[in-house]
């Protein structure tokens, strides 16, 4: 069995019910919301284990600290990926200027930061969810200011989705112990 489909069953054995009902509430318009749902999605993902102590149970397979976090990631975000296109594709009627897709984009770019904040949080703060809802509710809270456009959940310029990637990034090194990222010394 290869690894991304040994980590795909194991999500969606546990948690499908979860990742159904955020598919659908995900299609809710608003920006804020999706956050929100992204938040209630990623926290019960690979965060939850982390706090629980379950990753390790995972990793008792060949599998690096690395994949595991980049094929959680992928297991909660795909379906989020295939709501929000549903519903552009359900609302474009015909017309391709659907494919215009900064509302969605906007969406998709900040949960590599939700996800990064949740697993964080689990792995130092042991809180998978309350610690990084207040995190996003400040920065929603500081996005009618130039904060705006460094902000990964409001994501108002390029600058915030390297902020959100940077983020991802960090957390998948941190996950990971840095010493054994790729299974090598860095």
């Amino acid at each position: 069995m290869k690894k991304f489909e040994f980590v795909l069953r194991k999500v969606y054995r546990q948690r499908g019910i979860r990742i159904f009902l955020m598919f659908f509430a995900f299609m809710l318009p608003t920006q804020t919301w999706k956050v929100f749902v992204e938040l209630l999605l990623f926290s019960g993902l690979l965060p939850r284990d982390i706090e629980r102590g379950d990753d390790e149970l995972s990793l008792q397979l060949p599998l690096r600290k690395w994949e595991l976090f980049l094929y959680e990631f992928l297991s909660g975000a795909i379906p989020l990926l295939i709501s929000g296109l549903f519903i552009m594709a359900l609302g474009a009627k015909g017309d391709l200027r659907w494919l215009r897709l900064w509302t969605l984009s906007r969406s998709f770019l900040a949960m590599p930061y939700v996800y990064a904040l949740c697993v964080l949080s689990a792995k130092y703060l042991k809180s998978n969810f309350i610690l990084p809802l207040v995190f996003m509710i400040i920065d929603v809270a500081f996005c009618k200011t130039p904060w705006r456009y460094v902000s990964p959940i409001c994501q108002g310029s390029f600058i915030s989705a390297i902020v959100s990637l940077g983020v991802f990034v960090l957390a998948a090194l941190l996950y990971s112990d840095i010493k054994t990222f790729e299974g090598a010394e860095i």
